[in-house]
């Protein structure tokens, strides 16, 4: 399939088409389309980064695309782990190449505020995904996807609750230090 084809299945799978995702998920090709797709998502992040920052960014225009492909092998591996956890058949590759075409939505972070927002489309599109290359339930593919985004909640939350503990221990250490500094 040719770069064309790849947008065509891209726009599809925007529209949450199943038999895109299987298609996609048959292509022997699709693992490089899709870290072109990543890595075209990325550069489009370091340029909305670039406008935001009113030109102080530029550095992301060259970073992101390459932090984004890297970043994604691991966040897809994840996500291949759990899908095998959960009884997935697909393979790496395949996985990964159909995720890449799925973030299709992220290259709208083009335009700073809109682009982020659009890019949480890529969830219900892993979801379809997910489901279609691993030939999971959409209930399993949704548990796929939405176990490491709960993880990082809770590890985030956790990172908070430690920092908000250790500050209020702090408050209290210093008005212990200051009374004894008083009497």
């Amino acid at each position: 399939m040719d770069f064309k084809g790849y947008l065509t299945k891209g726009i599809d799978l925007i529209k949450l088409s199943r038999p895109a995702a299987d298609a996609l998920a048959q292509d022997p090709d699709v693992f490089n389309a899709g870290m072109l797709f990543v890595a075209i998502s990325g550069l489009a992040g370091g340029i909305g980064a670039t406008i935001f920052t009113f030109g102080a960014g530029a550095f992301a225009i060259i970073f992101w695309p390459i932090a984004a492909v890297l970043l994604s092998f691991v966040r897809v591996f994840i996500l291949f782990v759990i899908a095998k956890i959960l009884g997935g058949t697909g393979s790496y590759k395949s996985y990964y190449g159909a995720l890449g075409i799925g973030v299709m939505p992220a290259w709208a972070s083009v335009a700073p505020v809109l682009g982020p927002v659009l890019s949480l489309w890529t969830i219900p599109i892993a979801v379809i995904v997910t489901a279609s290359v691993h030939k999971l339930s959409t209930a399993r593919a949704v548990l796929v996807v939405i176990i490491p985004m709960l993880l990082v909640f809770l590890a985030f939350a956790l990172m908070v609750a430690v920092m908000g503990m250790a500050g209020v221990m702090n408050l209290f250490h210093l008005m212990h230090e200051n009374r004894r500094i008083m009497v």
